[in-house]
């Protein structure tokens, strides 16, 4: 009944449940009583094909003991296996059981003292996930020893806001932290990425140790997380800011080759009085931002590389009601899924119903069978291009660097300071091996005081 009430398919549950091997059904079924929140995965058509859910489903049927096989599986501590034993499906919720791969990771990094204890409390940690920017994250990737860039600041935003508490008091603290935007969170992000492509090009490349935070993410990282969210809130209005400024001045691009991109689609897509148009230059893209005042400008070197495609859904006078962000992905046909990453109005606030039905029009063309050969094109093109891309991107660093100094100044509240930390850290993260760790510190030290005497000598 629980299952049912929730949308899940009770009969498909019931159905593995009731193994027609004696052995199996028997393991199966102390499998349900003993962990009901795990087993609607094992009969889901879409979910049921991962390794990690096989493994399980193997070890299941052989017998083996439950909680030290979950532990392993998921790499998680068995404090949190063992929590999550016996939780009822109706107080976990639809969106945790679906992702239950994700539930393991969350719990996993949470603080116990701040584990959720009823229906509210599940579905509000739910809603910090999704704002830290986890949400979209399939559970191999959350788990992963190398597992992508920004994850540790995303996990960190995560932990932070389940400090923060589920009381009444504590959502208003972070409605006086976001200024009353509470989606603006979820924008932290952009904003993080943005830093570290600018310690980048301060730091000296070294090589990342699986499960320690690389020198960028650290370097957020040691601001609180009301600082984090003052930080991003004043980064978007720079960049927004920079945008209107540009679109005033009308300066030429150069390289107008390598700073546009094929179409994602081949004609706009129309609903009712609404357009749907690709955008494919930087020029499009700064207009865009500068019209709606958000971000989407810092998106061109993803759209050089193909990593993503921004569409525009416009109205019958040309206006801008909204942007989105789309993604292609390819599937287990060797073909390619459209799917949206993120969708925003003006100044990032949710974008107005009409724009949503026409985005939900853009997928269907674009993942309709007719398109995958454009798509196939599409990918082959950026693949042709991406060496000079690359190159391009590289030789525009030192634009980039300009820039992020410029916008970081009026954003980071310890500007010299930070940048002190990041060449300290960088010179020991560059000789991390070395036995005279002491000595390394203390001429760090140095240096930063010599530093220092020269900026205030200049």
């Amino acid at each position: 009944d629980e299952y049912r009430m929730l949308g899940l398919d009770s009969h498909a549950i019931w159905a593995w449940t009731n193994h027609s091997e004696p052995i199996c059904r028997r393991n199966r079924g102390q499998l349900l009583d003993s962990f009901p929140i795990l087993v609607p995965i094992f009969s889901h058509h879409r979910l049921n094909h991962q390794t990690w859910v096989k493994e399980v489903e193997v070890a299941v049927d052989q017998g083996d003991p439950l909680f030290e096989t979950l532990a392993r599986i998921t790499r998680v501590r068995g404090p949190t296996v063992k929590y999550l034993a016996n939780q009822r499906p109706s107080e976990v919720g639809f969106d945790w059981i679906r992702s239950v791969m994700a539930l393991f990771s969350a719990i996993n990094i949470m603080p116990e003292s701040e584990w959720p204890s009823s229906a509210k409390e599940w579905a509000q940690m739910r809603t910090f996930w999704i704002l830290a920017g986890l949400g979209g994250l399939p559970g191999d990737v959350i788990f992963s020893a190398t597992c992508g860039i920004r994850w540790y600041v995303k996990k960190y935003v995560f932990t932070q806001l389940c400090r923060n508490g589920y009381s009444k008091r504590a959502e208003e603290r972070l409605n006086r932290m976001t200024d009353g935007k509470l989606s603006g969170i979820s924008h932290v992000g952009d904003y993080c990425e943005y830093v570290s492509n600018w310690c980048s090009h301060i730091c000296w490349r070294t090589e990342e140790k699986i499960g320690v935070p690389p020198i960028y993410e650290r370097f957020l990282m040691r601001y609180s997380l009301a600082e984090l969210i003052r930080q991003s809130l004043k980064w978007h209005d720079e960049i927004v800011r920079i945008g209107q400024q540009y679109e005033r001045s009308h300066e030429p691009r150069e390289e107008s080759e390598l700073t546009s991109w094929p179409s994602l689609l081949t004609e706009p897509i129309k609903s009712g009085d609404l357009n749907a148009v690709a955008l494919t230059c930087t020029d499009d893209l700064a207009g865009e931002g500068a019209r709606l005042r958000h971000c989407v400008v810092s998106y061109a070197d993803k759209c050089m590389t193909g990593e993503s495609h921004i569409v525009s859904i416009r109205n019958a006078a040309g206006a801008s009601l909204s942007t989105a962000e789309i993604v292609l992905e390819s599937d287990e046909q060797g073909g390619w899924q459209a799917c949206v990453r993120q969708h925003y109005g003006m100044k990032n606030a949710t974008p107005p119903v009409p724009c949503e039905r026409s985005l939900v029009l853009v997928l269907l063309a674009v993942n309709s069978p007719e398109s995958q050969a454009w798509l196939r094109e599409l990918h082959l093109i950026h693949e042709r291009r991406r060496t000079k891309i690359l190159d391009y991107l590289a030789k525009a660093q030192q634009n980039l660097h300009s820039l992020g100094e410029l916008v970081l100044k009026l954003v980071l509240p310890d500007y010299d300071d930070a940048v002190s930390w990041l060449y300290r850290e960088s010179f020991l993260a560059e000789h991390a091996s070395s036995a005279r760790r002491d000595e390394l510190w203390e001429l760090a030290g140095m240096l930063e005081h010599q530093e220092n005497l020269a900026r205030h000598r200049t």
